[in-house]
Protein backbone atom coordinates (compact mmCIF):
# COMPACT_ATOMS: atom_id res chain seq x y z
CA UNK A 1 0.00 0.00 0.00
CA UNK A 2 2.98 2.67 1.03
CA UNK A 3 4.04 1.83 -2.62
CA UNK A 4 1.39 2.27 -3.94
CA UNK A 5 0.38 5.60 -2.56
CA UNK A 6 4.85 6.34 -3.22
CA UNK A 7 3.64 5.62 -6.95
CA UNK A 8 0.70 7.53 -7.03
CA UNK A 9 2.59 10.57 -5.54
CA UNK A 10 5.51 10.37 -7.93
CA UNK A 11 2.92 9.91 -10.89
CA UNK A 12 1.10 13.05 -9.56
CA UNK A 13 3.76 15.29 -9.70
CA UNK A 14 5.94 14.37 -12.31
CA UNK A 15 2.16 14.46 -14.70
CA UNK A 16 1.61 17.59 -13.26
CA UNK A 17 5.00 19.54 -13.79
CA UNK A 18 4.87 17.85 -17.51
CA UNK A 19 1.59 19.36 -18.50
CA UNK A 20 2.70 22.55 -16.64
CA UNK A 21 5.79 22.63 -19.06
CA UNK A 22 3.91 21.42 -22.22
CA UNK A 23 1.68 24.64 -21.38
CA UNK A 24 4.79 26.98 -20.96
CA UNK A 25 6.46 26.07 -24.02
CA UNK A 26 3.46 26.43 -26.46
CA UNK A 27 2.70 29.60 -25.47
CA UNK A 28 6.46 30.94 -24.99
CA UNK A 29 7.58 28.76 -28.59
CA UNK A 30 5.44 31.70 -30.63
CA UNK A 31 6.43 35.13 -28.63
CA UNK A 32 10.22 34.09 -29.12
CA UNK A 33 10.55 32.71 -32.18
CA UNK A 34 12.92 34.59 -34.55
CA UNK A 35 10.43 35.27 -37.98
CA UNK A 36 13.85 36.51 -40.03
CA UNK A 37 13.86 39.62 -41.92
CA UNK A 38 11.11 41.35 -43.98
CA UNK A 39 10.64 43.65 -46.49
CA UNK A 40 8.28 46.53 -45.47
CA UNK A 41 8.81 49.80 -47.68
CA UNK A 42 10.38 49.76 -51.04
CA UNK A 43 10.26 51.24 -54.14
CA UNK A 44 12.11 49.28 -56.94
CA UNK A 45 10.60 49.77 -60.59
CA UNK A 46 10.90 52.42 -63.44
CA UNK A 47 14.11 53.82 -63.09
CA UNK A 48 15.20 56.31 -65.74
CA UNK A 49 17.77 58.34 -63.94
CA UNK A 50 20.35 58.76 -61.49
CA UNK A 51 21.12 61.28 -58.41
CA UNK A 52 24.82 61.23 -58.34
CA UNK A 53 26.16 62.08 -54.54
CA UNK A 54 29.79 62.78 -53.35
CA UNK A 55 31.11 65.21 -50.77
CA UNK A 56 28.26 67.55 -49.65
CA UNK A 57 25.83 66.93 -52.08
CA UNK A 58 23.76 64.18 -50.49
CA UNK A 59 20.84 62.02 -50.90
CA UNK A 60 17.65 60.85 -49.36
CA UNK A 61 14.47 58.86 -49.69
CA UNK A 62 11.48 59.57 -47.22
CA UNK A 63 9.11 56.62 -46.31
CA UNK A 64 6.30 55.49 -44.27
CA UNK A 65 5.99 52.47 -41.98
CA UNK A 66 2.31 50.65 -42.56
CA UNK A 67 3.24 48.62 -39.38
CA UNK A 68 5.32 48.88 -36.45
CA UNK A 69 8.75 46.98 -36.93
CA UNK A 70 12.84 47.71 -36.33
CA UNK A 71 14.54 48.35 -39.63
CA UNK A 72 17.65 46.37 -40.17
CA UNK A 73 18.92 47.13 -43.04
CA UNK A 74 18.32 49.13 -46.37
CA UNK A 75 18.83 47.75 -50.06
CA UNK A 76 19.78 50.68 -52.41
CA UNK A 77 20.32 50.26 -56.18
CA UNK A 78 23.66 52.23 -56.92
CA UNK A 79 26.77 51.96 -58.98
CA UNK A 80 29.76 53.87 -58.25
CA UNK A 81 32.03 56.45 -60.52
CA UNK A 82 35.74 55.88 -59.44
CA UNK A 83 36.46 54.97 -55.94
CA UNK A 84 34.45 56.90 -54.06
CA UNK A 85 35.39 55.45 -50.68
CA UNK A 86 32.93 54.64 -47.45
CA UNK A 87 28.86 55.07 -48.27
CA UNK A 88 26.96 56.36 -45.37
CA UNK A 89 23.29 55.69 -44.94
CA UNK A 90 21.40 56.14 -42.03
CA UNK A 91 17.32 56.73 -41.22
CA UNK A 92 16.38 60.07 -39.67
CA UNK A 93 13.24 61.56 -38.77
CA UNK A 94 11.18 64.09 -40.54
CA UNK A 95 9.66 67.61 -40.33
CA UNK A 96 6.80 68.62 -41.01
CA UNK A 97 7.65 69.32 -44.56
CA UNK A 98 8.83 65.67 -44.37
CA UNK A 99 12.50 66.24 -45.00
CA UNK A 100 14.91 64.46 -42.93
CA UNK A 101 15.63 66.42 -39.53
CA UNK A 102 18.03 65.47 -36.24
CA UNK A 103 20.56 63.02 -35.59
CA UNK A 104 20.70 59.85 -37.13
CA UNK A 105 18.29 57.20 -35.54
CA UNK A 106 20.27 54.23 -36.71
CA UNK A 107 23.52 54.25 -39.12
CA UNK A 108 25.56 51.68 -41.41
CA UNK A 109 28.36 52.12 -43.91
CA UNK A 110 29.42 49.71 -47.09
CA UNK A 111 32.69 50.31 -49.15
CA UNK A 112 31.74 52.21 -52.33
CA UNK A 113 34.91 51.02 -53.97
CA UNK A 114 33.41 47.90 -54.34
CA UNK A 115 30.15 49.21 -55.64
CA UNK A 116 29.91 47.89 -59.33
CA UNK A 117 30.08 50.60 -62.33
CA UNK A 118 27.68 48.91 -64.66
CA UNK A 119 24.98 52.12 -64.83
CA UNK A 120 21.82 49.48 -64.41
CA UNK A 121 23.18 49.35 -60.92
CA UNK A 122 23.46 46.90 -57.86
CA UNK A 123 21.21 46.08 -55.15
CA UNK A 124 23.79 47.00 -52.24
CA UNK A 125 22.37 45.95 -48.98
CA UNK A 126 23.68 48.03 -46.03
CA UNK A 127 22.94 47.03 -42.25
CA UNK A 128 21.92 49.38 -39.98
CA UNK A 129 24.28 48.74 -36.39
CA UNK A 130 21.15 47.65 -33.75
CA UNK A 131 18.92 49.05 -35.83
CA UNK A 132 15.85 50.97 -34.92
CA UNK A 133 11.99 50.59 -34.04
CA UNK A 134 9.98 52.22 -36.52
CA UNK A 135 6.57 53.54 -35.75
CA UNK A 136 3.79 53.03 -38.23
CA UNK A 137 2.10 55.76 -39.71
CA UNK A 138 5.24 57.78 -39.14
CA UNK A 139 7.26 59.44 -41.76
CA UNK A 140 11.25 58.66 -41.85
CA UNK A 141 13.93 59.28 -44.52
CA UNK A 142 16.78 57.31 -45.68
CA UNK A 143 19.68 59.58 -46.00
CA UNK A 144 23.01 58.47 -48.16
CA UNK A 145 26.34 60.45 -48.10
CA UNK A 146 29.45 59.49 -49.96
CA UNK A 147 33.17 60.11 -48.44
CA UNK A 148 34.71 61.04 -51.77
CA UNK A 149 34.32 64.91 -52.44
CA UNK A 150 35.25 64.04 -56.63
CA UNK A 151 34.18 60.56 -57.10
CA UNK A 152 30.45 59.62 -56.59
CA UNK A 153 28.10 57.00 -55.82
CA UNK A 154 24.84 57.17 -58.34
CA UNK A 155 21.60 56.32 -56.79
CA UNK A 156 18.63 55.07 -59.50
CA UNK A 157 15.50 56.96 -59.64
CA UNK A 158 12.18 57.43 -60.81
CA UNK A 159 12.28 60.98 -62.00
CA UNK A 160 9.27 60.90 -64.12
CA UNK A 161 6.46 59.33 -62.28
CA UNK A 162 7.11 58.14 -58.79
CA UNK A 163 4.32 56.50 -57.81
CA UNK A 164 5.76 55.20 -53.65
CA UNK A 165 2.65 56.94 -51.72
CA UNK A 166 4.75 57.07 -48.29
CA UNK A 167 7.19 59.65 -49.30
CA UNK A 168 9.53 61.06 -52.14
CA UNK A 169 13.71 61.55 -53.06
CA UNK A 170 15.44 64.38 -51.03
CA UNK A 171 18.83 66.23 -52.14
CA UNK A 172 21.02 68.19 -50.08
CA UNK A 173 24.06 70.19 -51.19
CA UNK A 174 25.42 71.04 -48.08
CA UNK A 175 25.81 67.89 -45.97
CA UNK A 176 22.20 67.47 -45.03
CA UNK A 177 21.76 71.65 -43.47
CA UNK A 178 19.12 71.81 -46.01
CA UNK A 179 16.70 69.96 -47.88
CA UNK A 180 13.99 71.54 -49.00
CA UNK A 181 15.78 73.37 -52.07
CA UNK A 182 15.95 69.80 -54.56
CA UNK A 183 12.67 68.10 -52.92
CA UNK A 184 10.95 66.21 -55.87
CA UNK A 185 7.13 64.79 -54.74
CA UNK A 186 6.83 62.96 -57.78
CA UNK A 187 10.38 60.78 -57.95
CA UNK A 188 11.34 58.13 -56.07
CA UNK A 189 15.09 56.65 -55.59
CA UNK A 190 15.19 52.65 -55.98
CA UNK A 191 15.13 50.81 -52.08
CA UNK A 192 14.25 48.38 -49.94
CA UNK A 193 13.67 48.60 -46.65
CA UNK A 194 14.30 45.32 -44.36
CA UNK A 195 13.34 44.59 -40.64
CA UNK A 196 12.11 42.75 -38.30
CA UNK A 197 8.64 42.80 -36.55
CA UNK A 198 8.73 43.82 -32.49
CA UNK A 199 8.77 41.33 -30.69
CA UNK A 200 5.66 40.63 -28.57
CA UNK A 201 6.74 42.63 -24.92
CA UNK A 202 5.72 40.29 -21.49
CA UNK A 203 3.05 42.14 -19.63
CA UNK A 204 1.36 41.64 -16.93
CA UNK A 205 -1.54 40.49 -18.62
CA UNK A 206 -0.15 37.87 -20.10
CA UNK A 207 2.33 36.67 -17.30
CA UNK A 208 0.08 37.30 -14.51
CA UNK A 209 -2.21 34.16 -15.83
CA UNK A 210 0.63 31.89 -17.37
CA UNK A 211 2.18 31.25 -14.91
CA UNK A 212 0.07 30.74 -11.99
CA UNK A 213 -2.21 28.87 -14.50
CA UNK A 214 1.15 26.51 -14.72
CA UNK A 215 1.51 25.92 -11.23
CA UNK A 216 -2.49 25.59 -10.66
CA UNK A 217 -2.46 22.93 -13.42
CA UNK A 218 0.05 21.29 -11.79
CA UNK A 219 -1.80 20.94 -8.24
CA UNK A 220 -4.93 20.06 -9.96
CA UNK A 221 -3.29 17.35 -11.76
CA UNK A 222 -1.55 16.20 -8.19
CA UNK A 223 -5.31 16.56 -5.67
CA UNK A 224 -6.47 14.28 -8.94
CA UNK A 225 -4.30 11.33 -8.42
CA UNK A 226 -3.29 11.06 -5.26
CA UNK A 227 -7.16 11.70 -3.85
CA UNK A 228 -6.26 12.39 -0.58
CA UNK A 229 -4.79 14.98 2.47
CA UNK A 230 -1.17 15.08 0.41
CA UNK A 231 -2.88 16.08 -2.90
CA UNK A 232 -5.19 18.84 -1.23
CA UNK A 233 -2.20 19.89 0.15
CA UNK A 234 -0.54 19.94 -2.55
CA UNK A 235 -3.13 21.97 -4.65
CA UNK A 236 -3.45 24.32 -1.72
CA UNK A 237 0.44 24.86 -2.46
CA UNK A 238 0.20 25.72 -5.69
CA UNK A 239 -2.88 28.05 -5.39
CA UNK A 240 -1.18 30.28 -2.88
CA UNK A 241 2.38 30.00 -4.73
CA UNK A 242 0.03 31.04 -8.63
CA UNK A 243 -1.70 34.12 -6.34
CA UNK A 244 2.37 35.17 -5.43
CA UNK A 245 3.71 34.52 -8.56
CA UNK A 246 0.58 36.59 -10.31
CA UNK A 247 1.49 39.59 -7.50
CA UNK A 248 5.07 39.40 -8.33
CA UNK A 249 4.52 39.84 -12.01
CA UNK A 250 2.49 42.19 -11.78
CA UNK A 251 5.49 44.70 -9.89
CA UNK A 252 8.00 43.42 -12.31
CA UNK A 253 5.39 43.98 -15.91
CA UNK A 254 3.53 47.00 -14.57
Amino acid sequence: MNDLLANRRVKGVLLGALLACILVVAIAVPLLADPGSVKYEYYDTNADTVGVFSGAAWGGQSFTPSVDHTITSVRLLIYRDGSPGDVTVSIRATDGSGHPTGNDLCVGTTDGDTLTTNDAGEWREITLGAGYDLSASVKYAIVLGVESLSDSVHWLEDETAGEYPGGCVQDSINSGVDWDFFTYPNCDYMFEEWGEPMPPTPTAETLSWLMPTAFILCGIVAAFILRNVIGIIILLITVFGATLTAALVGSIYP
